[in-house]
C-alpha cells in the first residue's frame, strides 16, 4: 500500500513535513526516521489487524510511504 501525508496549504497540498522536498526522494533514510511516529502507529494497527508490516519505506515523491503486509497460504 502506497500512501502520501500532506497537508493543506492555500488551495494546494504539500508534503506534511516541509523537509521532505528531495528531488529524488526513494529511500530516504532522513524522510522515514523523521515521521517515524505516525508510522510506527500504522505498523502497530497492522500488526493487531493480523496483516503485519514486514517492509516500510519512503518511496520515490516526497511525503510518499509504502506499507508491504504479510501474507499467508490461501
Amino acid at each position: 500500500m502506497r500512501v502520501f501525508l500532506v497537508r493543506r496549504e492555500g488551495d494546494g497540498l504539500v508534503p506534511a513535513n516541509p523537509r521532505d522536498t528531495l528531488p529524488k526522494a526513494a529511500y530516504d533514510v532522513v524522510g522515514l526516521l523523521e515521521n517515524l511516529p505516525w508510522l510506527d502507529q500504522v505498523v502497530s494497527c497492522n500488526e493487531q489487524a493480523g496483516v503485519g508490516s514486514p517492509l516500510l519505506r519512503h518511496e520515490d515523491a516526497n511525503s510518499q510511504f509504502e506499507f508491504d503486509f504479510a501474507y499467508a497460504d490461501s
